[in-house]
């Protein structure tokens, strides 16, 4: 019975640690107020947390817990391995595009773990108990390492000066204004324009060339060396062309109508550099 109450306590103190650990774990905004911003963490973590910490979290620990059992020696490592490995299995199947949140499943399994050595296996060795206190706070500092690294690099990234870039067509170079957004490939955050239109006879603000028969067109970034993909979409009397390059250059084919051409330069770094560019060509 004492053995049933000492269990017991243990997994309802593991999900009250945790649920008060998991809102830390998702982070803060470097602005507004801290205590806000963990107290709405707290409700999301409950609200989805507490349902994965009892279908998951409670199971394992109880598995782990009878497996020890039936140890004879490493009863604290092979508590560790049976809590820990299947967290981490669990994270990334479940968040395995979103790395930062692994660490929320093992982060639960490391809490699970210290208050079962402390409070059921009532561990009194002092660097033991050390060990065992520090654990899910050493897993969280190496959880957030890749995140602080990203960060990091992403801070630095968008440190750099507004991409300039002129647009050389038939030996005709102009400067060309130039539009910029930050996302992955594809995401309707931050979407590629693929909206060609016939040019009027009046100016609609965007550089213009004129040309006659093919065009051959050179993009070049004036203040970054950065690698890109080139998407440029043209009107033809079938619809929409699409010419997709990792050079700098593409080539328009002759005949086609005076029109407004969409362009985006993909970088390497994830930015996205959108243009619009006017061809004359006497094809109304």
């Amino acid at each position: 019975m004492n053995n049933v109450k000492r269990r017991t306590k243990t997994i309802v103190l593991s999900i009250i640690i945790s649920l008060l650990v998991f809102p830390i774990v998702l982070g803060f905004e470097s602005r507004g107020n801290l205590l806000m911003q963990y107290g709405r963490n707290f409700v999301f973590c409950t609200v989805f947390g507490g349902p994965f910490l009892l279908i998951a979290g409670v199971p394992v620990h109880l598995l782990a817990g009878f497996i020890v059992e039936k140890s004879k020696r490493f009863k604290l490592t092979v508590s560790f391995l049976i809590h820990i490995l299947p967290a981490a299995a669990i994270g990334f199947a479940l968040f395995g595009e979103a790395a930062f949140l692994i660490g929320i499943p093992v982060i639960s399994a490391a809490v699970f773990f210290a208050v079962d050595a402390l409070i059921y296996r009532r561990v009194n060795h002092p660097i033991k108990i050390a060990g065992v206190v520090l654990l899910p706070a050493l897993i969280y500092v190496l959880m957030c390492i890749p995140q602080l690294i990203q960060k990091a690099e992403f801070r630095e990234i968008k440190n750099e000066p507004r991409p300039m870039a002129e647009l050389t067509v038939n030996e005709q170079t102009s400067s060309i204004r130039l539009g910029s957004c930050w996302d992955s490939d594809d995401s309707s955050g931050c979407p590629i324009d693929r909206e060609p239109y016939l040019l009027p006879t009046d100016d609609v603000g965007v550089a213009e060339f004129q040309v006659n028969g093919e065009a051959f067109a050179e993009l070049n970034f004036l203040n970054t060396d950065r690698s890109f993909t080139l998407e440029v979409y043209y009107l033809t009397d079938y619809g929409v062309e699409k010419i997709k390059t990792d050079q700098n250059g593409f080539t328009l084919p002759d005949g086609i109508k005076e029109q407004v051409i969409k362009g985006t330069a993909t970088m390497d770094n994830s930015q996205k550099v959108s243009f619009s560019v006017g061809i004359r060509s006497g094809n109304r």
